[in-house]
């Protein structure tokens, strides 16, 4: 079986941010209805779930970024410059990057995530669940060209 293309590896990489938000989305719900709120350390052990996985997203789209900006360099400076795929793989290295940008969350300690009140774990649960939807509206804008044609 060869590599999946790039597309299907950024997909893989929004799955693991979907996954992180619905994980996310859980423990908001549970902060904000007290009577259904598990230990907190349940909550906090949920989160750090999702940051592993907002964390592992994020280095496949590293590594997507950097192969095509390392495409897009190997374009540079040729007769290649000048075509639509270019323009393509260039505007997709912004994407990724400005991606790349969103998803560099604040990683909180178990001791600070225990040490918060309600309110502002939900705000950082708010915060972390936007970096996703930012993130994610980047993606959606990524194209990625085939090498022939």
């Amino acid at each position: 079986m060869g590599r999946k293309s790039r597309a299907a590896r950024l997909s893989a990489a929004m799955e693991e941010y979907f996954a992180a938000e619905k994980i996310l989305n859980e423990v908001r719900g549970m902060v904000i209805t007290p009577e259904h709120y598990p230990p907190r350390k349940v909550a906090v052990e949920m989160i750090q779930d999702a940051v592993f996985r907002i964390e592992s997203a994020q280095g496949q789209i590293e590594e997507l970024h950097e192969e095509m900006e390392s495409w897009a360099s190997n374009m540079e400076g040729t007769n290649l410059e000048c075509t639509e795929k270019y323009s393509t793989i260039s505007d997709t290295v912004a994407v990724l990057n400005n991606a790349i940008g969103y998803l560099d969350v604040e990683v909180k300690s178990d001791e600070e995530l225990l040490a918060m009140s309600d309110d502002v774990l939900a705000c950082y649960l708010d915060e972390m669940n936007d970096t996703i939807e930012n993130a994610d509206g980047e993606c959606q804008a990524a194209e990625f060209p085939g090498m022939f044609g």
